[in-house]
């Protein structure tokens, strides 16, 4: 929609949850749209990217649950939370398209929210791994 809330449109259509908890990260550039959904199979989150219309949409990741896109300042890569390694929310980063997919954290934490810095050589998240939740 547009900033005063005219011409809302819907850009996705599907049985299954669409977006986790407002897990949606425009691209830098405006012109793609990374977001959370159980589409492919109603119960695992993956990470999806579609162009800002809603077309091509695609799967970007494929394994136990994915969340909290994040674009980095280039839009070349996009940080997020998996739980694929060892069943913890860990940091990992991906190039935009999916691939070279690498976790960045390993511990026993809750890690979420990741977020780069505007120069694009460092991710802040939150971590509750001093026992509550810290930057």
């Amino acid at each position: 929609m547009h900033m005063d809330g005219s011409t809302i449109r819907r850009l996705t259509n599907s049985t299954t949850v669409q977006v986790d908890n407002g897990d949606i990260a425009p691209s830098p550039d405006g012109n793609l749209i990374a977001f959370s959904s159980t589409r492919s199979d109603g119960s695992h989150y993956q990470i999806y990217a579609m162009n800002i219309d809603g077309s091509n949409v695609h799967q970007l990741t494929s394994s136990d649950q994915n969340y909290d896109p994040s674009w980095s300042p280039d839009g070349t890569q996009i940080a997020f939370v998996s739980t694929r390694d060892n069943g913890w929310y860990e940091i990992y980063v991906m190039n935009a398209d999916g691939s070279n997919q690498h976790r960045l954290t390993l511990n026993d934490s809750f890690n979420s929210e990741p977020t780069w810095s505007p120069d694009g050589k460092q991710l802040f998240f939150n971590s509750d791994r001093s026992g509550s939740f810290q930057l």
